[in-house]
C-alpha cells in the first residue's frame, strides 16, 4: 500500500497493520502548509493531532481483515484529502 506525500512515495505494509493509519495521516495533511507553521507550535501540533484522530477514527470503520470484509484501499486514503480538519469531524458528529 502507498501514497504519494511532497514529492515522496510512502510505502506501508497491507492494510491489516497499522502503516494505513501513517498513509492516511500524510494523505490528510498533504493539504497543509506544514512548511509555514512553527515546527514546536500548537497550530501544527493540532493539526497533526487532529490527522491523527481523523485517520484512528476512520480506521475503526474502514480497516478490516480483507477475507472477512470488502474494504478498498482507496476508502482510506482518498485523494484528494480536505484542506481542513473541522468539517471533517463535524460532518460525522465524531
Amino acid at each position: 500500500v502507498k501514497t504519494a506525500y511532497r514529492g515522496y512515495e510512502v510505502f506501508e505494509c497491507p492494510t491489516n497493520g497499522q502503516g494505513i493509519i501513517v498513509l492516511m495521516i500524510l494523505n490528510i495533511l498533504s493539504g497543509f502548509d506544514l512548511a509555514s507553521l512553527d515546527p514546536l507550535g500548537t497550530e501544527r501540533f493540532h493539526l497533526q493531532m487532529e490527522a491523527s484522530r481523523i485517520a484512528y477514527r476512520d480506521r475503526n470503520d474502514l480497516v478490516a481483515d480483507q477475507r472477512k470484509a470488502k474494504v478498498r484501499s482507496s476508502r482510506c486514503c482518498p485523494r484528494p484529502m480536505p484542506t481542513t480538519c473541522a468539517p471533517i469531524s463535524s460532518a460525522t458528529g465524531r
